[in-house]
């Protein structure tokens, strides 16, 4: 079962491939734990 993750904002990324071919896609941002 899924759990809810809170959006806690969202960011703008731009792709290059050539100078020709950008894009841009939305993408949210979520906590995230970490350890080493």
């Amino acid at each position: 079962k899924w759990k809810k993750v809170p959006i806690v904002q969202q960011c703008l990324v731009k792709i290059f491939m050539r100078p020709e071919l950008l894009d841009e896609v939305w993408c949210d941002v979520i906590p995230m734990n970490t350890c080493h």
